[in-house]
Order: structure tokens, then C-alpha cells, then sequence
């Protein structure tokens, strides 16, 4: 369980998480927004995993319409939401997810 989530704000004030969500149809919001809630409030956590080599970062697998993914990190007992986007793209999202992490624990 976290204290709170937080979002990732890059250098130029954007927020890649917000960004995609905002995408999303209404339905789709909703699932994605309540997995976020149930993780981030103790619930279950068993469509997530660590990312190999990601310094902290996980993901939280949806299975809802094209295989959604929510990318986080915890700093210290926050929920740190970096990026969102679905199956197809996991590669070059991850990759993000993991820069999104680095960068976050440079600008602290």
C-alpha cells in the first residue's frame, strides 16, 4: 500500500501519463484509472511485475482491450505513475518507463 501517487512531469512540464490517458475512451479510462486505485490502496497485485534490468520500475498489466499498461516506480512510499500505453508498443514504452525513472531521481 502507498501513501499517495504521484505523476511523472518531464522538463517541459509535460505529463506522458496524463497525455495517453487522455486518449482513451471513457470506458477504457475508468478501468484503467480503478487498477491504478486498487494497486496503489493495497489491493491486488497480481497483474504486476518487475521489470527486468528497470532499476525499480513495474508494470501493471490491464486485460482490457489492446493489452493496456500502466509503467510506475515507488519513491519512498509514494506511487510514481511514469507512462501508460498497450502491448504493441511494451518495447519502446519500457524503455521510456525506465528514462522517465532515472530522470525522475535526478531532479529530486
Amino acid at each position: 500500500m502507498f501513501d499517495g501517487v504521484v505523476y511523472y512531469v518531464n522538463e517541459s512540464g509535460d505529463e506522458p501519463f496524463w497525455e495517453w490517458f487522455k486518449a482513451l475512451n471513457k470506458s477504457d479510462r475508468y478501468s484503467v484509472h480503478d487498477y491504478i486505485r486498487r494497486v496503489a490502496y493495497g489491493g491486488s497485485r497480481k497483474n504486476i511485475t518487475t521489470i527486468k534490468g528497470g532499476a525499480g520500475v513495474c508494470e501493471i498489466v490491464i486485460d482490457r482491450g489492446p493489452g493496456f499498461r500502466v509503467y510506475f516506480a515507488t519513491d519512498s512510499r509514494l506511487m510514481v505513475i511514469l507512462l501508460g500505453g498497450i502491448k504493441r508498443n511494451q518495447k519502446s514504452d519500457i524503455k521510456k518507463a525506465k528514462l522517465y525513472w532515472r530522470r525522475y531521481g535526478k531532479e529530486k
